[in-house]
């Protein structure tokens, strides 16, 4: 919540609720409805490899499931850039609120602290 007010400090409440509830939302619902229908479809009709992916190791049964589509290599590029930037998000909100925390409050706490 800090990090999520820290970053929509100046933005219009329309702003906030588009940036953090409803695009976030919608991206996540066409993403599961597109990609899991496949994967649900590819399933019931008797191809078991994205099940098998699975199975065998969940961390690479995306790029397992993206073998089947037309540009498969820079799809997973930009999977990898995607997942990336989730950790890379995480850790910077993580830091920014454990900094101020440290800091006694400061919003503005010195760099090599949160570095």
């Amino acid at each position: 919540g800090m990090f999520i007010a820290r970053i929509s400090k100046g933005r219009t409440i329309r702003e906030f609720i588009l940036g953090v509830l409803l695009v976030p939302a919608l991206v996540t619902f066409f993403w599961m409805s597109s990609f899991g229908s496949v994967a649900i479809q590819q399933a019931l009709s008797g191809d078991m490899t994205i099940v098998n992916a699975v199975q065998d190791d969940v961390a690479t049964a995306l790029f397992v499931f993206f073998q089947d589509y037309p540009f498969s290599m820079i799809i997973n590029v930009v999977a990898v850039i995607l997942i990336a930037g989730f950790f890379i998000t995480s850790s910077d909100s993580g830091s920014l609120v454990i900094d101020s925390l440290t800091s006694g409050g400061k919003i503005e706490a010195p760099v090599g602290q949160r570095i």
